[in-house]
């Protein structure tokens, strides 16, 4: 109901928990401020807000679903809550964020969370990551290394595909699986494969 009103500038109150599936779809919001309350963003809650530009995930946050900001084609600066449980599929696909920390609260990157994210340069991981989810950095195409942490069990399909500057891949003892595809079309030159890894 509220973003039916067209309004850009949008304050969501205290004491709101959870905005749900699609509330914001399509929107032209160009500024978004979020509660210290807020616990959890839908399904596509703010999918395809083409004038988005910055976003500051407050760390009330844990849950953050499927697609909730895919397609905020500017979208360029984003700050997660550091205490993140989930990153959905689709979370920021094809946005231009350039820059992103994952906390390590985040056990699990969710397929695609990443995809077609052209612009993005620089990833920080942490100690606490376990799964890199299908295609979730695929397309990355301005990646050219990334730190992936002691803990990490499992690197999904075509993960890093297409990232066509990654040049650095350090894998971690810990890894159980590296799915097909997840480093297709890299130029890489220097690939460490750990010794157990069966």
């Amino acid at each position: 109901v509220l973003s039916e009103m067209g309004v850009s500038d949008v304050v969501i109150p205290e004491g709101i928990k959870t905005i749900t599936k699609g509330a914001f779809f399509g929107r032209p919001l160009i500024s978004l401020e979020l509660p210290s309350t807020i616990e959890s963003i839908g399904e596509h809650a703010f999918a395809h807000c083409d004038y988005l530009t910055k976003l500051d995930l407050p760390d009330s946050l844990t849950q953050l679903q499927e697609s909730a900001f895919s397609m905020c084609s500017i979208l360029e600066y984003v700050t997660l809550s550091q205490n993140l449980r989930v990153i959905g599929k689709h979370a920021f696909d094809s946005c231009s964020i350039q820059q992103i920390e994952i906390p390590p609260s985040v056990e699990d990157i969710g397929g695609w969370a990443f995809f077609g994210c052209e612009k993005m340069d620089n990833v920080v991981l942490h100690n606490g990551l376990k799964i890199i989810g299908p295609s979730a950095f695929s397309r990355c195409k301005q990646l050219q290394s990334i730190n992936l942490p002691e803990g990490l069990t499992s690197i999904g399909e075509q993960a890093f595909s297409s990232c066509y500057k990654l040049r650095k891949v350090i894998l971690p003892d810990s890894l159980e699986l590296i799915g097909h595809k997840s480093f297709w079309g890299c130029d890489l030159a220097v690939f460490r494969i750990p010794a157990k890894l069966s």
